[in-house]
């Protein structure tokens, strides 16, 4: 099946595509709250250089979920990108990754405490391209990929900073 697929280029603020004859990542049974611990590893040095307080909790337990891994991958990376220039240059900043699991599904929420996501923006927020969003399709590319492989994505909370939400059947 021919695709278009998505990658992050950790050098500047960009979503880089490639396109060509790949295949979709097949789903795996793999464990959330160790993919988080794994995309904070990613920035730790930078967290720890602009002093963000990172955790993830629980710090015990495990979450398990089947889908394409480097898809789920992808977009809790670009979560916690979006969440680390939210609280960038902020007293006390902070981010946490929140693994849960609830009525047979497993969610993981990417919470900052930044300024939040402007009212006007609310509306459009998984739109590519939207006024005021950067380079504009790291949330829509995303919700795509999330989507794809059978979870969703959603804008969890916006009263203290920004809670985004990804989730999925558990896989027990």
């Amino acid at each position: 099946r021919r695709h278009t697929r998505c990658s992050r280029d950790w050098s500047s603020d960009g979503v880089l595509f490639r396109s060509g004859q790949e295949t979709e990542p097949a789903p795996v049974r793999f464990e959330v709250r160790a993919l988080a611990e794994e995309v904070y590893g990613l920035r730790r040095s930078s967290f720890g250089r602009a002093r963000i307080k990172v955790t993830v909790a629980p710090t015990d337990g495990e979450f398990w979920i089947r889908a394409p891994r480097p898809d789920v991958l992808r977009a809790v990376a670009n979560l916690m990108l979006n969440a680390e220039r939210a609280v960038a240059g902020r007293p006390n900043s902070e981010i946490r990754f929140e693994v849960t699991a609830n009525a047979g599904r497993v969610r993981l929420t990417v919470n900052d405490n930044g300024p939040g996501i402007p009212a006007e923006r609310l509306a459009t927020l998984f739109e590519p391209f939207g006024e005021g969003t950067g380079p504009g399709i790291g949330l829509a590319v995303s919700r795509w990929l999330v989507e794809r492989a059978g979870g969703t994505l959603t804008l969890a909370s916006n009263d203290a900073g920004a809670a985004f939400a990804i989730e999925f059947p558990a896989d027990r």
